[in-house]
């Protein structure tokens, strides 16, 4: 297709009422950008509503007049308050309709109404309202439908007369109002009468009760007190790029956290508006041509609260998600890798550095070194780990946010039908979300495998390792991709993660991002069924010491009169000394073998002369002396402060001989004066 005029960037060229966003799986979304999402009315207000743990909580009536804790047992069928806080507004909460004997035909006489419940704040408290709610489920005509209540409010400051309130007509809900800023103490609700009889009583009127809930809120209003962008925003947007326009709006507790955004420049970067899955407004800003322009927030709910900032548009290609890729496998280790894979990923990253050093690569050249080195990353292929090596049984503990009960500990259980998952809902959905393992003790870790749950349902597809020996400072140890095509087989997905041997204490499973449902839910939370850590106990240090004090002594010997055997022979253990203590890891029976060999080689120094007798490489005229294994620098195998008692002995025989060649002379003189 020909241009009919000339363009300066793609931007110009396309109609961009719809955009079809295409994510690195192939995801889809298409939006129409000429149905701008409207942002939702929110209230100001907000509503926090107590629950059961906040009060201490008792029941009495004419008949039972104080409350051991046991009231609750004696007048309810359920013998609990929780049915009162649990949402469901059904009919769980009740009186007793049967007698507590099979026998007995009457209810007990304290089952009745007027029965009043005690609320106790366990720390007063503010509160705006209580409702007491018969259940959805009943008619004023249903048995033990509520038809009149009275509460008594008592509030924390006793010159505060308390505050009475009376229904006296029967309605679905009953909602007291406080009407005071005054924190309260104390809620007494006393429930007057009843619908419904009871069959075999007397009286038989006013002896069922059948309650939805009771909901006591404080409603507070939070206005909005700031607004700023949010850190990730992009300062820095190339031509034909889009980038995330986010909002921080201060407080947290503010219930409208909505917000428009608008461009000072749309020439140079324009703003998309978009909507999330719930058809809320999201905002992205596109590069359109070189230059600066203000991107300026403001806050939904009070529009004097705004924040900007200054957006750089620029010629050339994104190479952010490149170079991180480059970053995060460049030091993968061949020696993990099948060779076939390890080559291919080998020749992909290649071509990513050097498209990633080009100051003139195209976006295209960019992208297509991208997906080459993404994919050829996913298409590693592990080498088989020693399943000898499995740390079965010495994990002490796993700790990461869950949902529901599928904590993190359900991956050692060996059950691939339970999980760990993370929270789907809530504040706390989204990842990245962290595993951590603490192990009974220090292990060399080399591998760390995990197991999907079930076919594209938070299965895992971008994932950091990382260790640590006192669960504070951590070391990243692998990154790695999961093809997001794996979760479409309807099976469970291993991936083995494979690193250098390293110390560790704790593993830190992190993970980045995670397949959905569907796509809304991509990237929202993590399942995995089974985690597997492989590695062994490290060994102890390698005492070289004794091996290089030997080597230092002997290493400038020279052949000499020697003969030409046993100099070849101390040659031949001399270089495999060194090559002992060069290597980077020896063990220490390669050491210890070394050090033998050495010593008998010298001690096996032999001279041409005299063939019969060793000679010392220190003292070519006598004998060599055996080496000391604990002290190489002693020849005599002895210590080095024991007296030498042979060359006493040596002085002793030469002083005899002087005194008797004495004596000698003294007879030899005498006979020639005779």
């Amino acid at each position: 297709m020909k241009a009919k005029t000339n363009l300066t960037n793609v931007a110009e060229a396309i109609e961009l009422n719809k955009v079809t966003l295409i994510g690195p799986n192939h995801n889809e979304v298409v939006t129409n950008t000429d149905e701008t999402p409207e942002i939702p009315d929110v209230p100001v207000e907000t509503t926090k509503e107590y629950t059961l743990n906040d009060f201490n909580i008792t029941m009495t009536n004419d008949v039972l007049t104080t409350d051991d804790g046991t009231n609750v047992n004696k007048i309810l069928q359920a013998g609990g308050y929780d049915a009162l806080f649990n949402g469901t507004n059904g009919r769980e909460f009740e009186f007793k309709w049967s007698a507590q004997s099979a026998d007995a035909e009457k209810l007990p006489a304290y089952v009745k109404v007027p029965t009043t419940m005690h609320f106790e704040f366990k720390k007063p408290s503010s509160l705006t309202n209580f409702v007491v709610r018969n259940s959805d489920n009943a008619t004023a005509n249903s048995n033990g439908y509520l038809t009149s209540v009275k509460a008594t409010i008592t509030f924390a400051d006793d010159k505060v007369e308390p505050k009475v309130i009376t229904f006296d007509k029967p309605q679905d809900a009953y909602e007291f109002v406080t009407g005071s800023n005054e924190l309260v103490k104390k809620v007494d609700i006393e429930f007057l009468s009843s619908s419904g009889t009871a069959q075999y009583d007397d009286p038989q009127k006013n002896r069922m009760l059948t309650l939805g809930e009771i909901d006591f809120n404080l409603v507070t209003g939070v206005p909005v007190e700031g607004i700023k962008p949010a850190d990730s925003n992009a300062k820095e947007i190339f031509v034909g790029y889009l980038s995330d326009v986010k909002a921080v709006v201060t407080p947290e507790e503010c219930p409208n956290k909505f917000f428009t955004v608008t461009s000072s420049n749309p020439e140079v970067a324009s703003i998309v508006t978009l909507a999330d899955k719930n058809g809320n407004p999201i905002y992205k800003v596109r590069g359109v041509s070189e230059g600066d322009a203000t991107i300026t927030l403001t806050s939904a709910a009070d529009k004097t609260k705004t924040a900007s900032y200054v957006v750089r548009v620029v010629k050339g290609a994104d190479k952010k998600e490149l170079a991180q890729l480059i970053e995060d496998y460049k030091n993968l280790a061949a020696d993990n890798y099948t060779a076939e894979s390890y080559a291919k990923f080998e020749k992909a990253l290649a071509e990513a550095l050097k498209v990633n050093s080009d100051v003139d690569a195209t976006r295209a050249e960019v992208d297509n070194a991208t997906v080459a080195l993404r994919n050829a990353v996913m298409s590693l292929e592990t080498k088989p780990v020693d399943e000898g090596k499995l740390l079965s049984g010495h994990i002490e503990s796993a700790d990461a946010l869950y949902s529901e009960s599928n904590t993190a500990d359900k991956m050692f259980d060996g059950d691939l039908s339970t999980y760990w998952e993370s929270p789907y809902s809530g504040s706390n959905v989204g990842l990245p979300k962290d595993v951590v393992v603490k192990l009974n003790k220090t292990y060399t870790l080399e591998q760390l495998t995990f197991i999907s749950h079930t076919a594209r349902n938070g299965g895992v597809t971008n994932y950091r390792i990382s260790v640590s020996m006192d669960g504070q400072n951590w070391t990243n140890v692998t990154s790695g991709l999961v093809d997001y095509d794996a979760y479409l087989k309807n099976e469970n997905v291993t991936v083995n993660a494979r690193f250098a041997p390293v110390n560790a204490n704790y593993v830190k499973l992190t993970v980045l991002e995670a397949v959905g449902r569907v796509q809304s839910e991509d990237n929202q939370y993590a399942r995995i069924a089974e985690m597997k850590l492989y590695g062994e106990v490290p060994s102890e240090p390698v005492d070289t010491s004794s091996l290089e004090q030997l080597v230092n002594k002997y290493k400038d010997t020279e052949q000499g009169n020697y003969t030409d055997e046993s100099w070849a022979a101390f040659q031949n253990a001399l270089f495999e000394a060194n090559a002992v203590l060069e290597k980077e890891n020896p063990t220490q029976d390669e050491v210890d073998t070394a050090y033998a060999n050495l010593k008998n080689a010298i001690e096996g120094l032999t001279d041409k002369e005299n063939p019969d007798k060793p000679v010392d490489p220190d003292n070519p005229t006598g004998p060599i002396q055996p080496v000391d294994p604990e002290n190489p620098g002693n020849q005599s195998g002895g210590s080095k402060d024991e007296t030498n008692t042979g060359d006493v002995t040596n002085l002793a025989n030469i002083f005899i001989l002087l005194l008797l060649s004495g004596a000698g002379l003294v007879l030899l003189r005498k006979k020639s004066r005779q």
